[in-house]
């Protein structure tokens, strides 16, 4: 008996456990994006006025097609015999890390009249450059990306091409110094987690921000990414949230890097795009790049756990890194962050007014788009803990003694290989997102539910507000392809009623 038991372990170590949060397809989003930038006149006398404009770019989380460029500009001629045009020269420049940069030139327009010579038109004055209007249109899809083996050990390590700038992720930034004091405070979170490797101290380091920092825009001083604001105030938006991530990630020697665009809301349509969503990523050897979004996570607590090795597929990436030098260079300071357009008349800044719209492609029709106060999710819940050792348990707990396990969810819908083909299918069909969570991660998310029967599912809305789905009763009664039948027809019933 004992062999028996000692083959079995090995054979169930190898064994694929639910996953903790992760949805059985990654999602994705198309949409039309369109970025309006309009520069006032400059002073009078400016003989030159550069523009610069973060583009999206493709990398494995997004795609940009369709990229269009319109600009308005003064009838302008760089020398005699030139023909005059309305369209300002332009590049599109990638910079160090691989962003993609717009940079526009206007020069100051000469009136030309038939016959004049180059002398008598170098005389001239230069009118007055009028306002510049640019406009940046695009069709770009984004795709949900997930690190599953940021939360389980035995999923597939990110794949990635080596970032060449590592070393830099290692480096501080201007706002985000790594000296003595930000060192201790970052080794005193890892050190009360207990934390060891690199991957639990990020996971530490993470939890510790989203516990500990308010999202909280109120103020002065918020918005900058100062890592000593952020440390002291214990609140403010995205981009001091995750000074704290990357400077303490940094300071213990694991690579952390910044990215920053737009956010989109949820639920799928048209609308203005008011400010802008940044995000971190840190590197380890065992896992790859991990993705996660402190703030968004302080912000829904019922995704904290989702947001530790996933940015959701509602956004769009314009550049990564702080501290910028554009391409071609300014000639005012590094940036803090490049999400905005700016501009410069002869080497001075000028103030760029912008908009950003968005409009999501036609969904398919009898698809309805969840809205505020109506389902947008779904939350399966295993009547187990997470963790590899918990799940080894379980695993062994289903073959020995299959009668007196407790979660049906699980039992029914995973096999030694991992969760059944038939049931990722229908999940990854649903007209909702699915999120998976353990029975502590549950409790944790949700303690006013810490004592509601499990394993069951719930329906969440733009509140955030849990609402039963599937009772224990049905997942311990029905088959699995009853429970397919149900999760489909429940679902779509759901969708319709919005």
């Amino acid at each position: 008996m004992k062999l028996v038991l000692l083959a079995a372990a090995a054979l169930l170590l190898t064994a694929a456990a639910p996953a903790s949060t992760a949805p059985a397809a990654k999602r994705s989003r198309t949409f039309r994006l369109t970025c309006r930038a309009t520069v006032p006149v400059p002073p009078a006398g400016t003989k030159a006025l550069d523009f610069w404009m973060p583009v999206p770019h493709d990398d494995k989380s997004q795609d940009v097609r369709e990229l269009k460029i319109d600009a308005s500009a003064p009838v302008r001629i760089r020398k005699a015999g030139d023909q005059p045009t309305n369209v300002p020269n332009y590049t599109i420049e990638t910079d160090q890390y691989g962003n993609h940069i717009l940079h526009l030139v206007v020069l100051a327009a000469k009136e030309v009249q038939p016959g004049m010579t180059s002398q008598n038109w170098a005389k001239l004055p230069a009118a007055p450059i009028a306002p510049l209007t640019v406009t940046l249109t695009a069709l770009v899809t984004r795709r949900e990306h997930l690190n599953l083996r940021a939360t389980d050990d035995r999923a597939p390590a990110e794949i990635e091409a080596q970032d060449p700038n590592l070393a830099r992720w290692l480096a501080p930034d201007r706002l985000v110094p790594l000296d003595f004091k930000i060192k201790a405070q970052a080794q005193a979170v890892v050190d009360q987690a207990g934390a060891k490797t690199d991957l639990q101290k990020a996971r530490a380091i993470y939890e510790h921000v989203v516990s500990t920092v308010t999202y909280d825009k109120t103020g002065q001083g918020w918005g900058r990414g100062d890592i000593y604001y952020a440390c002291d105030a214990r609140r403010g938006n995205c981009t001091d949230f995750h000074a704290i991530v990357i400077g303490y990630c940094r300071a213990l020697g694991i690579p952390a890097r910044f990215s920053i665009g737009l956010p989109l809301p949820p639920q799928r349509g048209q609308g203005e795009v008011k400010g802008y969503h940044c995000w971190a990523e840190f590197f380890t050897k065992e896992t790859g790049w991990v993705p996660v979004d402190a703030s968004e996570a302080a912000k829904d607590p019922s995704r904290r756990t989702y947001f530790f090795g996933a940015h959701d597929e509602n956004r769009v990436e314009f550049t990564r890194g702080r501290d910028l030098t554009l391409a071609p260079r300014q000639a005012g300071p590094p940036l803090n962050y490049f999400v905005y357009p700016y501009a410069e008349a002869d080497g001075q800044p000028l103030d760029v007014a912008h908009t950003y719209l968005f409009e999501d492609e036609a969904r398919p029709t009898g698809v309805v788009t969840p809205t505020k106060d109506k389902a947008t999710k779904l939350i399966f819940v295993y009547n187990a803990d997470g963790g590899t050792l918990n799940g080894f348990k379980d695993m062994l707990h289903k073959t020995i003694a299959p009668s007196s396990y407790e979660c049906a969810l699980c039992a029914k819908t995973y096999a030694f290989s991992g969760m059944r083909a038939e049931w990722k299918q229908a999940v990854a069909g649903l007209p909702l997102p699915a999120e998976f969570l353990h029975r502590d991660q549950f409790r944790a998310a949700y303690p006013a539910l810490a004592e509601h029967t499990l394993p069951a599912a719930f329906s969440v809305d733009a509140a955030g507000k849990l609402t039963p789905f599937i009772s224990t009763q049905e997942m311990n009664d029905l088959s699995l392809n009853d429970l397919i039948a149900l999760t489909q027809k429940r679902a779509d019933a759901l969708v319709a009623a919005q």
